[in-house]
């Protein structure tokens, strides 16, 4: 469930992307998995192409790959014998090449580097377990109160 709840901020960064997106925003959103929110949040859609459709095309592709792959799994996961030992380092590789490419082509790396030093502040002090619901729920609360400021700011202005 705690890990799960990563999708809300996959959400949060995507509502400026998906905003017009018509019809399609629903599956958008809950077709989302991490695949489709590391290619969508970084892709800069080409002028000739319809940006909502090019969206959703990766994120039905991305979930009907995760379906067709936990079927397949379900049914042939008995018959195949594997040994993934030493495999455990693949997923903190991945969000490392993930962050490493959003941070290069984000307009501001501020944000990121945020989330980066309360995570470490968080996973030094807090349970190994629970680090990043403390981690996610502080950055929430951080970058909303962030949020409210500067929208004060500017309908002041």
């Amino acid at each position: 469930m705690i890990l799960q709840s990563a999708h809300i901020f996959y959400g949060i960064t995507m509502l400026k992307k998906y905003s017009n997106t018509g019809k399609l925003k629903p599956i958008l959103i809950f077709g989302m998995c991490d695949e489709s929110f590391s290619l969508n949040a970084t892709l800069k859609v080409p002028t000739d192409l319809d940006r909502s459709y090019v969206y959703f095309y990766i994120t039905a592709f991305n979930y009907f790959s995760w379906v067709a792959g936990a079927g397949l799994g379900g049914l042939l996961g008995g018959m195949i014998n594997l040994n993934l030992a030493g495999l455990d380092f693949v997923m903190t590789a991945l969000f490392i090449v993930l962050f490493t490419e959003q941070l290069k082509n984000a307009r501001t790396q501020r944000d990121a580097l945020i989330g980066l030093v309360f995570a470490i502040i968080c996973l030094l002090f807090c349970n190994k377990n629970a680090f990043l619901l403390v981690t996610l729920v502080t950055l929430v609360a951080l970058f909303s109160l962030n949020y409210l400021i500067t929208r004060r700011k500017n309908d002041i202005n």
